[in-house]
């Protein structure tokens, strides 16, 4: 009966999934010419980055000693594409010409997570994180900082999506998972380039 259950449950959640992905491939048409899209003959799973194609305006709010968000006084920049085998999907992150790296994600069908290769070659950073795609919300796992080396955890929530917005959630650990300092840093995305683009809220 359990297994009954769970198959159930399994076969629910697979179709909620392409319904959602599918609802935001055909939002998102205008996009699929410049910033690509998710394989149609591979697994569902490869869509769940479709929502974040494209160019993003970030405004970081970052928590200080008092318990305060403060915003840093500079733009970030975005920008997100599925390469060309539809099953590859790069973000490309910078801040004016101080700061440059890039992510590089692909969907391990093993581990049924998406497994991805941080990368700033000027300041000589690189590690391995892992996200999931849970009820609507991106979670990403990264341990050691985005250097390998950092004396904390990092976990970040991509949520409250919509089609031309989306936020971050930064928490921290400082005692190896047993206690987070929630939000240290919150992210703002809003895309740069909606023209054309309807306004759609994910659903969850």
């Amino acid at each position: 009966m359990n297994i009954e259950r769970n198959s159930f449950k399994t076969v629910v959640f697979t179709g909620l999934l392409i319904v959602l992905c599918s609802g935001f491939a055909m939002a998102g048409d205008a996009l699929a010419e410049k910033y690509g899209k998710a394989d149609p003959n591979a697994p569902a799973e490869l869509a769940q980055w479709m929502w974040k194609r494209g160019e993003w305006n970030i405004t970081i709010h970052r928590r200080q000693e008092d318990g305060t968000m403060k915003i840093e006084p500079y733009i970030s920049r975005l920008k997100a594409v599925y390469m060309a085998d539809g099953q590859t999907f790069l973000e490309e992150f910078s801040v004016s010409d101080t700061f440059y790296s890039v992510q590089v994600r692909a969907y391990n069908k093993t581990k049924k997570k998406w497994q991805t290769s941080f990368i700033n070659s000027k300041r000589q950073r690189w590690t391995t994180t892992f996200a999931e795609w849970v009820n609507g919300e991106m979670h990403v796992n990264v341990s050691g900082g985005y250097s390998g080396k950092e004396a904390y955890l990092s976990k970040e929530l991509d949520t409250e999506i919509t089609t031309n917005r989306f936020v971050k959630y930064v928490s921290r650990s400082y005692d190896n998972g047993k206690t987070w300092k929630k939000h240290y840093a919150k992210l703002v995305y809003i895309r740069a380039k909606s023209k054309g683009i309807k306004g759609k809220k994910q659903e969850k």
